[in-house]
């Protein structure tokens, strides 16, 4: 890793015409092990340059040079690729040391903050690869819409006090979420938080943010207006109501203990490329969310179909019973193609 400062310098030259250009100067170059202990004879640093792996500030009164770093929550050394003190989240990661650096992927993952791996949102706020292709499958979240989302921490929102707990808000193609959220929920949590509000994203890019966020609020003061105190105003906002129905979804996949094993096993696996992983979770949610979903409602629609003996009704629960049964064979077609794109990268 080479950490360049750059010097402006600015030259007048013929005809008044100024150019400019910066001139590099090297205060640090460090090659490192991957859990971030510097390679003997193999860097250099600026005395007055503190930072170093993972640009995490260096405490050398510890055990020496590049030995020590405050990640915030808690100090990491690298020589061991272990935190010195207890994971805050080892609760919801059982499968992990209470010690562990980054998910034991030390070349595949980053440790932000000393909490957990970035498996789902990236440190530059970005969702991951493998989180898109789960919410592909799983909720038809489509990939152009959420490669070009942006999430990021913000202060508290309306939506955050009419849903009376800490949450995210959508806002463009941005989505703010509550800083407390980063620091006492796991990535299963994250996983349904991320379905619901890419579900928003989806809706926004359908008809545009400001029809979007002019129809919710004016749904939300008709719902007023019928006498619903604020929480059920907001919960029945039909844009609402579709983001909490995409969640419920991913809440039943992560209530079964064999979804969730499998789940970690492919995001955690190092032994897996982002791409890898992210058509292998876009299979689990195409064949584990999406397919139960068009079936279940498939039956349902038969179900009323039976009992109904309106004509114009029934037509139009024929067509629909049709669109369904193409969805599931375009969804298996699609699981198959993957899983064909898998086999032949091995």
């Amino acid at each position: 890793m080479y950490i360049i400062r750059f010097i402006k310098i600015n030259l007048v030259v013929v005809l008044e015409l100024e150019l400019k250009w910066f001139e590099p100067v090297i205060v640090r170059l460090s090659d490192y092990h991957p859990g971030g202990m510097v390679m003997p004879d193999r860097n250099f640093s600026n005395e007055n340059y503190r930072f170093g792996f993972n640009g995490k500030p260096k405490d050398d009164e510890i055990n020496g040079s590049g030995d020590s770093y405050d990640y915030g929550y808690r100090i990491y050394d690298p020589r061991i690729a272990r935190f010195l003190s207890v994971d805050p989240l080892s609760k919801g990661y059982p499968f992990y040391s209470p010690y562990q650096f980054a998910g034991n992927t030390p070349i595949a993952a980053v440790d932000v903050d000393g909490l957990e791996p970035t498996t789902i949102i990236d440190k530059n706020g970005n969702l991951t690869k493998p989180i898109i292709g789960f919410l592909q499958g799983a909720i038809d979240i489509q990939r152009r819409v959420s490669e070009s989302t942006l999430w990021m921490e913000g202060s508290r929102s309306a939506v955050w006090k009419l849903s009376g707990k800490p949450t995210a808000d959508t806002w463009g193609n941005t989505v703010f979420f509550d800083p407390s959220l980063q620091s006492n929920m796991d990535e299963h949590f994250w996983a349904q938080l991320v379905g619901h509000e890419q579900t928003h994203r989806m809706q926004i890019d359908k008809i545009g943010w400001i029809p979007f966020a002019s129809a919710y609020y004016k749904e939300y003061k008709e719902n007023k207006k019928k006498g619903l105190d604020d929480y059920d105003a907001y919960r029945r906002i039909s844009y609402e109501a579709e983001a909490y129905a995409q969640e419920a979804k991913l809440a039943d996949f992560f209530s079964d203990p064999g979804n969730t094993k499998g789940f970690d096993f492919i995001i955690h696996n190092a032994l897996l490329t982002d791409q890898e992983k992210s058509e292998e979770l876009e299979i689990e949610g195409i064949e584990k969310v999406a397919i139960p979903a068009i079936e279940n409602t498939m039956q349902d629609v038969q179900t009323v179909m039976s009992e109904t003996k309106n004509r114009t009704k029934k037509a139009y629960l024929e067509g629909l019973y049709d669109q369904l049964g193409k969805d599931l064979q375009s969804k298996k077609n699609r699981a198959a193609t993957l899983k064909q794109q898998l086999n032949g990268s091995k």
